[in-house]
């Protein structure tokens, strides 16, 4: 991480990211260790009956959906290119592949429940387990804080990794284009992609689709393993693909523990505003 000149705003940024990472740190160990941690821990989702041919062809439809809009823009910019530049046509074409994501698991949910279901997969937990002992937004908050000081150290080391391996440590298209522009409109745009829409579609897909229909048909930690990697190769940069598996493996477990999928939501939300604060502050992560 590269620090930019020592202001007092600066400075303050800097206190509240000590504070923020050491309450990262005491939410992992209270989560692990504290008073209750059993009941915290306990698994609260259920089995996604559903067969193995229509998981496919709904996997199909999200697919399909973000390429036909991502398409339909890119038609768009080709018909009409003047009415496009060159940072606006980044985000647009980004928050099209994302909406299109969505829209397709929306379509896909529709098509799967229509069909019969699978009674073959068995129940990940008890269907009767209580919810969890606290509020969908204060353990999206509490994952939030667990995963800076978690993803920052699985960064520091995967950096390495790519260092040693002789690696290039080149930064997505779009944090380079937040770091560099000063247009507000282009920050609120980018805002709105990486804290709202992303969040949901992402984790719509990759928690409550992809990772909870694997979690009763193979080893538990293939399934984190996998939903994660898939999460993270969907983003298409090396440098952020270490730290995003440890994301994703964070936000299948939350998912997995309080069976409410706006808990990563919330979380992921938290964690990409805080990676847009920093960028714009000047660190250099």
């Amino acid at each position: 991480m590269e620090l930019p000149e020592l202001t007092p705003a600066v400075i303050t940024l800097l206190a509240v990211e000590v504070a923020l990472y050491l309450a990262g740190l005491a939410t992992i160990y209270f989560w692990q260790f504290g008073e209750g941690a059993t009941e915290r821990q306990r698994v609260r989702i259920t089995a996604w009956n559903v067969s193995l041919g229509d998981f496919l062809l709904g996997a199909l439809v999200v697919v399909l959906g973000a390429l036909a809009l991502q398409m339909t823009v890119i038609g768009l910019h080709r018909a009409r290119p003047e009415q496009f530049s060159a940072d606006g046509w980044l985000i647009l074409q980004g928050g099209a592949f994302q909406l299109g994501l969505l829209g397709g698991a929306l379509v896909a949910h529709k098509l799967i429940r229509l069909r019969p279901i699978d009674e073959g997969a068995g129940p990940a937990c008890d269907p009767a387990a209580e919810p969890p002992p606290w509020g969908t937004v204060r353990g999206g908050l509490l994952l939030f804080l667990a995963s800076l000081p978690l993803v920052f150290a699985v960064s520091l080391v995967w950096q390495q990794m790519l260092k040693a391996a002789g690696l290039p440590l080149a930064q997505q298209e779009l944090i380079e284009l937040l770091r560099n522009t000063d247009s507000p409109g282009l920050i609120v745009g980018l805002a709105f992609l990486a804290v709202i829409v992303a969040p949901i579609a992402e984790e719509t897909l990759f928690r409550a689709g992809l990772f909870r229909y694997l979690r009763t048909r193979i080893p538990r930690v293939a399934a984190l393993l996998i939903s994660s990697l898939v999460f993270a190769a969907l983003h298409g940069n090396p440098v952020a693909f270490g730290p995003l598996v440890a994301l994703g493996i964070l936000l299948a477990i939350a998912y997995e523990r309080t069976g409410r999928i706006a808990v990563p939501i919330i979380a992921h939300g938290l964690f990409n505003l805080h990676t847009l604060v920093l960028l714009l502050t000047g660190v250099d992560l």
